[in-house]
Parts: C-alpha cells; structure tokens; sequence
C-alpha cells in the first residue's frame, strides 16, 4: 500500500519527520499549528477522535500532558480541544 493510500493514525507522520507539525509552545504559533496539523490530518482522512488521541504526538512532552488533562480528552472531542 503506498502512503497515499493510507490512512487513519498510521498515516501520521513520526512526531520527527519533517512533515510532522510541530508546537514548541509559543502561543503566537499556536493557529499556525493547528491549521499545519489539520492539513496532515485531512491527508489521513483522520476523524475528530482520532485528530483528538493524536494531536498531542506533536507538541511538547508537558503540553501534551497538560492538554490531555482538559475536558474533551478522555470523550475524544477534537472539536472542543480546539
């Protein structure tokens, strides 16, 4: 199967390839960010709960353990994270 044709989490880019999008915590990038990572995600055809359980592969080790902890985490709900 080539990567064009995958999809789903698998797809994702590695949290260290040039490809992957990437938030070191400064909030002027933070839209930035996300529209980098919506871009990836779509190509993966991810859905929210996936987007939701993935998004924090891409930020600091700390940020993601903080997002994590927000409400929406634990139900998936990209949307609400956002």
């Amino acid at each position: 199967m080539s990567a064009v044709n995958k999809k789903g989490i698998s797809a994702m880019p590695a949290r260290d390839s040039r490809k992957a999008p990437r938030w070191n915590g400064v909030v002027e990038e933070l839209l930035e960010f996300f529209v980098q990572f919506e871009e990836v995600a779509e190509d993966c055809k991810l859905d929210d709960a996936e987007k939701a359980k993935v998004v924090v592969r891409y930020t600091e080790k700390e940020i993601g353990r903080f997002w994590k902890s927000l409400p929406g985490y634990d139900e998936k709900d990209y949307v609400q994270r956002t």
